[in-house]
């Protein structure tokens, strides 16, 4: 399936890198892995970084995670689609993930997908890998925790963090009113 050329680019990494893909580019990326794990008889579906771009215009997957297939495809075409969508593609990908799917295997959701299909998919991917490989990638940032609600920084900076770790005579006193209960109630 695979021909010369250049390296491939992981779809993670070309997602990781800002290239938003037209719904075009998505039907092919997405039929291409559909295809060959139908061929294949393959289980599972692929993740995005399983699934491999080429400068010839390929899509390949190169493993498979253990997942409903038909599901896994459809979240994987949803997930890349903007808004800029026919309303029958993403209502395809809607149906497709959810309980009662219409799509008994992958082949019969590859043939549903296929009506969206564009002339010339490689030509597509091979644009897609083009602007991907064009684009700088992104180096890896570390995950910050992220800072907390200003009014809560007030808040625990007033109680001074642990309430309970100050002196008692340090601790704003708290009131409560109690509502006398009725003697009927």
């Amino acid at each position: 399936m695979r021909t010369a050329g250049g390296p491939g680019i992981r779809l993670d990494d070309l997602l990781a890198r800002g290239i938003t893909l037209q719904w075009a580019e998505a039907v092919a990326l997405v039929l291409a892995a559909c295809r060959q794990l139908v061929v294949t008889a393959a289980s599972g579906f692929p993740s995005t970084a399983q699934i491999m771009l080429y400068e010839e215009g390929a899509a390949v997957a190169l493993a498979t995670v253990d997942q409903p297939q038909v599901r896994a495809a459809a979240h994987l075409l949803a997930s890349v689609l903007t808004d800029d969508v026919p309303v029958h593609l993403r209502l395809l990908a809607s149906q497709a993930r959810g309980a009662g799917s219409p799509y008994a295997s992958l082949d019969e959701f590859a043939v549903a997908l296929a009506y969206f299909e564009r002339p010339d998919p490689p030509a597509l991917l091979r644009e897609l890998y083009r602007r991907a490989s064009a684009a700088p990638a992104r180096a890896a940032s570390p995950i910050a925790p992220p800072a907390p609600p200003p009014l809560l920084t007030r808040v625990l900076s007033f109680w001074g963090w642990n309430r309970r770790a100050m002196p008692k005579s340090d601790r704003p006193a708290v009131h409560t009113t109690r509502q006398p209960s009725s003697p009927g109630a």
